[in-house]
């Protein structure tokens, strides 16, 4: 599971409205502050239990080399951007790099709030957001149904447990679009929708396949 967000600023403004503010989502802090709002084992286990977190773009099966069948994930490399990202000193771990990127959860809810409180100011610098205005994340959605709300809230829930101890409290709200059927993934690459909940499939022996997406 990870959470795809819209980063296009022109796209983003275009579906701003009174009151409610979206290009906040193409900031680089907020962005990171979405990335360690939530528990990503525990969200997955939750909402999906046959499903898995996601800590990178790159997931667990993607192979890099085709005649050993090695795993990116298991590469130095790939660790250790991991523990760049996520802010983990493999020196605590006594430089064992295995144990450092072992240890990785994904979650900081301190860190959180500091980069969303770092965003809200970057904002009203870059695009003159106003103290009122609200971020609405929209969610595309082929159809409705009970497993989607239950995400949303779920998302909202956890959202909100990390937005009020910095005073942001229902300031980010993710929302459901209208049912857009079979064109939802076009709304998502074409900037027109802004979030969607999503995982990997296929292209294991060619892991450049996946980020042609982005």
């Amino acid at each position: 599971f990870f959470l795809i967000l819209c980063g296009d600023e022109n796209g983003l403004k275009l579906r701003e409205g009174t009151g409610v503010h979206k290009r906040i989502l193409s900031l680089e802090s907020f962005r990171k502050a979405m990335a360690v709002t939530y528990q990503k084992e525990f969200f997955a286990s939750t909402i999906s239990p046959a499903r898995s977190g996601a800590y990178g773009l790159l997931g667990r099966q993607d192979v890099w080399d085709v005649e050993t069948g090695a795993a990116y994930r298991d590469t130095p490399q790939a660790k250790q951007v991991l523990c760049d990202f996520y802010g983990v000193d493999v020196a605590d771990f006594g430089g064992d790099l295995d144990a450092a990127s072992a240890s990785i959860t994904g979650y900081d809810p301190t860190l959180a709030g500091q980069l969303f409180t770092q965003a809200f100011s970057e904002a009203k610098q870059k695009f003159n957001m106003k103290d009122t205005d609200v971020v609405e994340i929209e969610y595309a959605l082929a159809s409705s149904s009970e497993f989607i709300t239950k995400t949303i809230d779920y998302l909202n829930s956890e959202l909100q447990k990390v937005l009020a101890p910095v005073g942001l409290s229902g300031r980010v709200r993710i929302v459901e679009s209208v049912p857009y059927g079979n064109t939802w993934q076009e709304k998502i690459r074409g900037g027109e929708s802004d979030t969607v909940l999503a995982g990997w499939t296929g292209g294991i022996l060619n892991p450049f396949n996946t980020i042609q997406y982005y």
